[in-house]
């Protein structure tokens, strides 16, 4: 599931986040593609599609990809965020705790299954004690932020620059949800 690739007919930074989208879910035999993003427009969806993914509603419980941004019938989910604000990680993540949590009542989507290509967390951990964005005001952590505190759990591989378009991937990595060390997990 990709999100928040914005609109590759009106970005070059897109148009590259949707190539590597598009190599990575071929690399991996990745046939149930997705995509979802507010800027998204006829034409962007009708390049998706010819790619493979069908363009859906994320927060919609019947999209590919399962119950809004999870998947709840034990396969992995591969999900593909670059540069998507804060809000929208924290509620991938709360949505895909469920199990990982021992909750069940969210459906049974377990974060130790999700793989995510996305935003650094150790960089938003480090903008976090720099106070870089102010208290209150969007990006900036919440008291209660499941990003900051799954930080010190996750095992995280930060990717090279991709020099023809640094802006399109500045700040990437891969990231994993060990379940040994969801186990430390305190909702």
């Amino acid at each position: 599931l990709c999100l928040g690739i914005g609109s590759p007919e009106a970005s070059a930074s897109s148009a590259c986040q949707l190539a590597l989208a598009w190599m990575l879910a071929e690399a991996l035999g990745i046939s149930d593609r997705a995509w979802a993003d507010p800027q998204m427009r006829r034409s962007d969806a009708a390049a998706g599609l010819d790619l493979g993914f069908k363009a859906v509603d994320a927060e919609d419980p019947a999209a590919p990809g399962g119950s809004g941004f999870c998947r709840s019938d034990g396969r992995p989910l591969l999900l593909f965020m670059p540069h998507c604000d804060r809000a929208l990680y924290e509620m991938v993540l709360a949505a895909n705790l469920g199990s990982s949590a021992g909750d069940e009542a969210r459906g049974g989507c377990a974060l130790a299954d999700v793989i995510l290509l996305g935003n650094s967390f150790e960089v938003y951990a480090e903008r976090d004690s720099l106070r870089l964005v102010p208290e209150g005001t969007p990006g900036a952590p919440s008291a209660g932020s499941i990003l900051r505190r799954l930080c010190g759990l996750v095992k995280e591989q930060k990717l090279p620059t991709f020099q023809p378009c640094p802006e399109a991937f500045n700040d990437l990595s891969v990231i994993s949800f060990p379940e040994d060390a969801l186990k430390q997990w305190k909702p």
